[in-house]
């Protein structure tokens, strides 16, 4: 570990920090407490779910190495995802081992520890030992968001690839702070074989802290001609096209429809605040830190950041390449996130110290982080501002602004208690999933800045302590706490893939040829029953249509199957589209014309498509269906053979 990139204990105002001679009785306990803070505030502010949005994509990837007649399911058919990880491979041989549910848990939480792990160890080489544990801490607190519409985070809940591919990167940069590049190279290079897409920005972070910054300003302008002039000439010169895919109209609308946010233009104003808030946090870092290696962080995670912005904007809106498109640079940001947080509070520090304007700074950088009332660019942007200014306030300013600085804390306190106040006499949204303590706990630290300051009152009282008995109390009380809430986070709503709901539907697989196509009649199913609890393949959900991006004849397949299914359905891939339906209407929830109970004439009419061999619905329309009858979620639904509905539908 280097000093120069360290803060000294004296940094945190006469406190003391863990030292080599303190007894080590005390050192175990103040590691253990420290420990269990991190891991109660993950706890309490997220949230395990096994098959929540891409999770469930990687679990049918894995079983797919696992199960053959699942190769020629919808999602797999044509060109995907799966072909540019390993990652599903490495997942199945979990599932040989472990079973579905217990090796997706098991992985998540490996890697969810040895991404904060990898966090922990670079914070401590640019700050003290509680300093590094208060890095991890917003690591948890902040949401991670990168991209538009919500739909990307790093450090998951879930198991995707994206997970095991940011701990690797997270590894990576440590290992650099920690003077083994050539380690950190090797690492960020094995990460391009879990996830390419997320590993690239990373590696080129390695690569560039590598450069000096003008060849690092220079291969970005560069890179980005190139992407421009590819652009022109495959979409203008009729030669190159046949080299380079070029996204026709049919195969592009359905990518708009169904996956808008790889789109910049599409973009809303709330996504773009979201997505410059590390920009400009990270142009304070480099205006405000004293040590040159972390100045060139932060610059160089802006020029990558900013640069995934331009090729994005390049892929969407000249021409549309489709690997330009499918490279989807925009994700690019998330190492931009990434630095802005680690930076985050060695900034607010050395600005808090700095007097004057510093302390206002110190406090709109951290309330951008973590305080949603106010606006998170503008506070970003206002913290900046504080700092360019500096040097330029009058004493007079200056005393104003010190006046400023608490009248704006005593409104943040006055805020959370206020939303504290509401969080703990509002009804909760998951009746009975959670004890009223555990939903008072996850409503007001899941505000932000109570989790903060929760995690700074912790490593204070930890600094503070004069005898055993600080950090042993703290200790027993927040593991105590731990052992309580774990439960309640890892407990699952959905009984799919289960082996009691498996076992139930025995009667059904037995029926139900491997390779058959299966659709629920109802709009709300995600596909994770029929692929995880029938072990069979989905006719048409809505996570199967996210690898249109990756081929044409899935795209135009999504298409069609879900005009097949119109008569009971509408086509919920396409998403753009309800999303300006909502903002038309001002609608919060999907339009009731949706819903469409299954009847004789629209089974009939469905189950002219070959390739539609089972439907699952409530209703009993005829045609012999076979029920459930076993009493759980899915009592009294009905199993139709589609053989059957054409054969009745020939004889009459």
């Amino acid at each position: 570990m280097t000093t120069s990139l360290m803060y000294t204990p004296s940094d945190w105002n006469e406190v003391n920090e863990l030292q080599p001679n303190d007894p080590a009785i005390q050192r175990i306990f103040v590691t253990c407490a420290l420990m269990a803070m991190v891991v109660l505030l993950w706890l309490l502010t997220h949230r395990y779910n096994l098959f929540y949005h891409d999770g469930q994509i990687y679990a049918f990837e894995a079983l797919a190495k696992l199960n053959p007649p699942y190769k020629s399911d919808l999602f797999l058919s044509y060109q995907s995802q799966d072909r540019f990880t390993i990652f599903p491979t490495l997942y199945a041989a979990a599932i040989l081992a472990l079973g579905l549910s217990a090796a997706a848990m098991t992985l998540t939480v490996a890697c969810t520890v040895w991404f904060l792990g990898a966090v922990w160890h670079l914070g401590r080489e640019i700050f003290d030992y509680e300093g590094a544990w208060l890095i991890v801490s917003m690591f948890v607190i902040t949401a991670g968001a990168y991209g538009a519409f919500g739909v990307f985070h790093y450090a998951e809940s879930f198991l995707t690839a994206r997970l095991p591919a940011e701990a690797m990167i997270a590894t990576a940069v440590a290992l650099y702070f920690k003077r083994l590049p050539r380690s950190a190279l090797v690492v960020s290079v094995a990460a391009m074989c879990i996830h390419p897409l997320m590993a690239l920005p990373g590696l080129l972070l390695i690569v560039c802290l590598m450069l000096p910054l003008r060849l690092v300003v220079a291969g970005a302008v560069l890179g980005l001609v190139a992407a421009t002039v590819v652009s022109q000439v495959v979409t203008h010169v009729d030669a190159a096209s046949h080299i380079v895919a070029v996204m026709d109209g049919p195969w592009l609308e359905v990518v708009r429809q169904r996956s808008q946010f790889l789109f910049l233009q599409l973009w809303r104003p709330a996504d773009w605040e979201l997505n410059l808030r590390p920009f400009v946090c990270l142009l304070l870092s480099a205006f405000a830190l004293e040590d040159g290696r972390l100045r060139k962080l932060s610059l160089v995670a802006v020029i990558i950041g900013a640069t995934g912005l331009a090729l994005a904007a390049v892929a969407s809106c000249m021409g549309c390449v489709a690997i330009l498109l499918q490279g989807q640079a925009w994700r690019w940001v998330w190492i931009t996130n990434f630095a802005s947080v680690l930076l985050a509070l060695p900034t607010a520090l050395r600005a808090w110290r700095y007097g004057k304007l510093g302390p206002l700074c110190a406090l709109l950088l951290i309330f951008g982080w973590t305080f949603p009332v106010v606006n998170p660019l503008a506070s970003a942007g206002g913290a900046l501002l504080a700092w360019l200014l500096r040097d330029a306030a009058t004493p007079r300013l200056s005393v104003f602004v010190r006046w400023a600085t608490w009248a704006a804390i005593f409104f943040a306190i006055a805020a959370v208690a206020g939303n504290s106040f509401t969080a703990l006499h509002t009804g909760s949204l998951e009746t009975g999933r959670d004890p009223l303590p555990i939903q008072w706990a996850r409503n007001i630290l899941g505000l932000g800045l109570p989790a903060a300051l929760f995690a700074w009152l912790v490593v204070q009282l930890l600094r503070w302590r004069r005898s055993l008995w600080v950090p042993g109390t703290l200790c027993v009380a927040l593991t105590t706490v731990v052992v309580v809430a774990c439960p309640y986070t890892f407990k699952q709503v959905s009984t799919s893939g289960t082996p009691q709901e498996i076992a139930a539907f025995a009667d059904w697989r037995a029926v139900i040829p491997p390779a058959s196509n299966v659709v629920v009649a109802d709009h709300r199913n995600a596909g994770d029953f029929v692929w995880f609890s029938l072990e069979r393949n989905n006719y048409l959900t809505t996570s199967q249509s996210a690898g249109v991006v990756f081929s044409r004849e899935t795209a135009l397949e999504v298409e069609r199957r879900s005009e097949v299914l119109l008569p009971i359905e509408d086509a919920d891939w396409k998403i753009l589209s309800e999303l300006e339906t909502r903002h038309q209407s001002g609608a919060i929830k999907r339009p009731s014309a949706s819903e469409k109970p299954l009847t004789s004439q629209s089974l009939r009419q469905i189950c002219d498509d070959p390739e539609l061999t089972f439907v699952v619905s409530k209703e009993d329309v005829g045609f012999q269906p076979r029920r459930h009858v076993q009493r759980d979620n899915w009592k009294d639904w009905n199993l139709y053979d589609c053989r059957v509905v054409r054969a009745q539908v020939l004889k009459s």
